[in-house]
């Protein structure tokens, strides 16, 4: 009876261990912190298994597919700022828009925000740089005017 009682209690502490380590993935997930999430939600996953409680499969499986889209969402963020860096503003801006979108669906505030201030800040540059190149062209125009008032080719006659 004695090892019973062991063994019961052996399992409820690998259950409660179980549940603990379901309850810091969630966390994690809501702290946005996908990385530590996914690996919470193997360690989760294993525990429960090997307590063949298959109670929790259906949730695990969520934060899962939550992991990899929050995941998703940080390499399209990562290779919109690579794009950005690389002056390739109209394809980061739909990128960022992208990542942004995928954030808001997790419901992940503070990331969506940092794509939309990327986005901000795409959108300035690229105004700023339209006016440069039209001020630019103008300038050309204007120095073309400017010789051809000025200076007199001599006739070929």
């Amino acid at each position: 009876m004695l090892q019973q009682a062991e063994e019961l209690l052996t399992h409820s502490e690998a259950g409660l261990r179980a549940d603990a380590l379901a309850g810091d993935a969630r966390a994690a997930l809501e702290a946005g912190d996908y990385d530590r999430a996914a690996g919470l939600v193997l360690q989760a996953q294993r525990a429960y298994a090997d307590l063949e409680d298959t109670r929790q499969r259906a949730v695990l499986s969520a934060y899962a597919q939550r992991v990899e889209r929050g995941r998703a969402a940080a390499a399209s963020l990562e290779q919109a700022l690579a794009m950005a860096r690389s002056l390739r503003y109209p394809q980061a801006r739909a990128i960022a828009d992208q990542a942004a979108a995928a954030y808001l669906a997790l419901g992940d505030r503070p990331r969506a925000d940092q794509a939309l201030a990327l986005r901000a800040f795409l959108d300035q540059r690229q105004t700023l740089l339209g006016a440069a190149l039209l001020l630019l062209g103008l300038a050309g125009a204007v120095a073309s005017a400017v010789r051809r008032l000025t200076i007199h080719e001599a006739e070929a006659w």
